[in-house]
């Protein structure tokens, strides 16, 4: 088997701070940036500069694919140093499972109580027309169950009532334990041939989001479309390590016209998300990742980098502990008069970001750390969460 030329891609850690901490600035200005405002700024009303820079703000749910796309590069560099030691498929599996669920569950555990308490004295705070947190007690057992295994997102498919997380954000979480599980799958069923199963599923996966795009009865699953975005980062993470020149612009020509065609998909613009948008900033995204890999190390250890590397590397914190905080922060700005978008700019943005830093950080160094894998270094931990909105 030969090695990876350079598995570590040392400036992803500022590419996850970035990603992460947009995602928290689209979050928290969900009272002000509204449909109406968005509609008279197309229509040339009369709109100030804030109203323009929110408008800007309503595209931070990039940091969604720039997320997956990170997850298929460092899920690949991680299967692909298991396969270099000579690891068990279960050692892969219950790396995986310690990075992710002991995490998630004392969050849950903590965030759960807090929510509901907030809930009962302050019923309005969490719990509004414009996007609320649902009651713990509001939720079944099988949704329960499937927001605690991250499986939410397609359970309702198979088995119990509708779907129901108990914090929104989780879906991306769903889609990253997805991901992990059918690398897994691929590493346990074809080890010496992980990169073509990956891009036989991938190319079933695009037929599918051709013939079938938005298709309810996938929505949730792996292969919905999303997939595409990490396998994205899977064939980064084999052009810069394994391929030659040749593949390396074979890659970058497919993805060009991947986002070529799913930009001519897309019927318009929407406020929220939309797979064709997403898969359109997933490949350019990853085609910008080959682009700078020359100027990897140069990054990484720029000082303009520093402080969003430092985010990256407690991402995953940030990421769980931002939903409740961004929500309650938001809400009570706007309740207090903060409604413009001057207010918005220089007061609630700023303020959800101090606090889902700071309290992300704290939960980082207090929970997340305790079940990292020991094996991962500092400032490539190969396999972490790439998680997203």
């Amino acid at each position: 088997m030969s090695e990876a030329r350079n598995p570590r891609y040392h400036s992803l850690d500022a590419w996850r701070g970035l990603a992460c901490l947009i995602v928290v600035i689209f979050h928290a200005n969900i009272y002000v940036v509204t449909p109406e405002l968005v509609e008279s700024i197309r229509n040339s009303e009369s709109v100030s500069v804030s109203d323009y820079l929110l408008l800007m703000t309503t595209r931070f749910w990039y940091g969604v694919p720039l997320f997956f796309v990170i997850s298929g590069y460092c899920i690949s560099a991680s299967v692909d140093r298991h396969q270099q030691r000579a690891g068990s498929v279960r050692s892969y599996f219950i790396r995986r499972f310690r990075r992710i669920f002991p995490t998630l569950w004392v969050f849950a555990a903590v965030a759960i109580p807090l929510t509901a308490l907030i809930g009962i004295a302050a019923p309005l705070l969490l719990n509004d027309e414009v996007q609320g947190l649902w009651k713990p007690w509001w939720f079944s057992g099988w949704q329960w169950l499937g927001s605690l295994t991250l499986t939410e997102s397609w359970r309702y498919h198979i088995v119990g009532d509708g779907k129901g997380l108990l914090f929104g954000h989780l879906w991306t979480l769903c889609y990253e334990e997805q991901f992990y599980a059918i690398a897994g799958c691929c590493l346990f069923l074809s080890p010496k041939h992980f990169t073509k199963s990956i891009a036989a599923i991938t190319a079933v996966v695009a037929l599918l989001t051709v013939v079938a795009p938005g298709n309810s009865t996938t929505h949730g699953f792996f292969f919905d479309g999303l997939w595409l975005q990490f396998a994205a980062g899977v064939g980064v993470y084999h052009a810069l390590n394994f391929g030659t020149d040749r593949t390396t612009i074979a890659l970058v020509s497919l993805l060009t016209v991947g986002a070529i065609h799913q930009y001519l998909a897309m019927s318009h613009w929407l406020l929220d998300h939309s797979l064709h948008e997403s898969n359109v900033v997933a490949f350019l995204f990853a085609v910008v990742l080959i682009g700078l890999h020359r100027f990897d190390m140069a990054i990484a250890q720029s000082r303009m980098a520093a402080p969003l590397t430092s985010c990256g590397l407690a991402c995953y914190s940030i990421y769980l502990v931002h939903a409740p905080l961004v929500k309650g922060l938001s809400h009570a700005c706007y309740l207090l008069g903060l409604t413009s978008g001057t207010a918005t700019l220089l007061v609630t943005i700023p303020g959800c970001l101090v606090v889902s830093i700071v309290l992300g950080k704290l939960f980082h160094r207090c929970v997340e750390q305790r079940f990292l894998n020991s094996a991962a270094s500092s400032s490539t931990k190969i396999g972490q969460p790439a998680a997203a909105a």
